[in-house]
């Protein structure tokens, strides 16, 4: 018995949309990390953020805004599915 072609597509389709399984385990750990850190912080201690711990997600700083009006449709759509959109 094979699966209906419509079924693995749509399975493929929403698998390529969700984070591989190392960077769900990456993004737990920082969780851990940032929660750890906020709980042994002293008083006047600066709140550690889950992006603290997360080094490679910009490594070199957070990109710029994008403006989406110089794009037409069509390129704003390839964008919007990248997930460029609100950069």
């Amino acid at each position: 018995m094979r699966w209906p072609a419509w079924e693995l597509d749509l399975m493929e389709h929403y698998l390529a949309m969700q984070p591989s399984a190392s960077d769900r385990v990456e993004v737990a750990l920082a969780t851990l990390c940032a929660m750890f850190a906020n709980a042994n912080r002293g008083r006047n201690g600066a709140e550690a953020k889950v992006t603290d711990f997360l080094p490679y997600l910009y490594p070199w700083g957070k990109p710029a805004v994008v403006d989406m009006s110089r794009y037409n449709e069509a390129d704003q759509s390839i964008l919007a599915a990248l997930g460029a959109v609100g950069r």
